[in-house]
């Protein structure tokens, strides 16, 4: 029985493949992906790419997708002397998908503040909130462990070093660690937004999942829907494709303005659900960067210690690892 999935286009390598958050399974592969563009001469639409296979860690499932896009195909065939037929059209289809970012203003301006946070036992994604300021996890930099240093912020080719403000125990409610770097290098920060959480609000998750060679790429997106908030609770959870990477990432609204912070995904027993994930609200933090700001004072954001939210609490008991 034919299926389909509808999804975005997350990431690009360099022309040669496309990421896309389509919720695909083993069996799909060699199937066709089609973008939303119309023939309307044809009534029908074209293929921009052919999947290559749903991308799995180790025993989990991550929700993304490898496709070749079909200019490639195209040029293999060309290259072996087979002659495709009206199909050429696609080329030029496909040189549309250049960016998953499009034309979406917001978007681009919201990315040019997602950073990887580099440590010495791995990765994660960060969000520059001030000049010289990243938010992300405390769990990416092991909690302040020694054994993380160096710590390091990655982006458009650029790295530099970075120390710790803030981080928080691993028994804390909150997840989360506030890094400093030269302010002189990057970008003045990303725009937090003035509007609630909202269930069924329309986001973006934005952050550096799979990927190993983190400089010569943007951020990848994929996109989703707030499931769930409870008054009162800080917490949110989200549909948007979460993986090992996305810890520390963004989630924007379709202004681009920041909702929160990525925290991890939901489990139940060992099974993992990468498109249910936990999400700190970004409001909880716009006063203390201001405070931390204008007196340099790191003891504002203390009181994250203390914070008890029994709704946020209850998400991480289904928490079984931190992405």
């Amino acid at each position: 029985m034919n299926s389909c999935s509808k999804g975005c286009l997350s990431n690009t390598f360099k022309d040669l493949l496309y990421l896309i958050d389509g919720r695909l399974a083993p069996g799909c592969e060699g199937a066709p992906v089609f973008t939303n563009f119309r023939d309307k001469k044809r009534d029908q639409e074209h293929p921009i790419g052919i999947v290559l296979f749903p991308i799995a860690m180790g025993m989990d499932h991550s929700s993304y997708s490898l496709v070749v896009p079909m200019h490639t195909v195209i040029t293999a065939m060309l290259e072996s002397g087979i002659s495709p037929s009206p199909l050429t059209q696609t080329k030029i289809i496909s040189s549309t998908l250049a960016s998953p970012l499009g034309e979406n203003v917001h978007l681009r301006g919201a990315v040019s503040n997602i950073v990887v946070v580099q440590t010495a036992a791995g990765w994660g994604s960060g969000i520059i909130i001030g000049p010289g300021l990243v938010l992300t996890n405390s769990h990416v930099i092991g909690f302040g462990s020694n054994s993380f240093h160096p710590i390091r912020v990655n982006w458009k080719n650029c790295a530099v070093g970075a120390r710790i403000v803030f981080c928080s125990t691993a028994t804390s409610v909150l997840d989360i660690a506030l890094l400093e770097y030269n302010k002189a290098v990057g970008t003045t920060g990303i725009t937090f937004t003035s509007k609630p959480v909202q269930k069924g609000q329309h986001v973006t998750a934005l952050g550096y999942p799979l990927q190993a060679n983190h400089n010569q790429f943007i951020p990848s997106i994929s996109k989703g829907v707030i499931l769930n908030c409870y008054e009162g609770s800080i917490g949110f959870t989200t549909s948007c494709i979460i993986n090992a990477g996305s810890s520390g990432g963004a989630i924007v609204g379709e202004d681009g303005s920041l909702v929160g912070i990525v925290v991890g995904i939901i489990h139940a027993g060992t099974l993992p659900y990468p498109e249910i994930n936990i999400c700190i609200s970004a409001t909880k933090f716009e006063n203390l960067l201001l405070k931390y700001q204008s007196t340099g004072d790191a003891d504002h954001w203390k009181v994250l210690l203390s914070c008890d939210d029994p709704w946020l609490k209850s998400l991480h008991s289904l928490q079984k690892c931190k992405y």
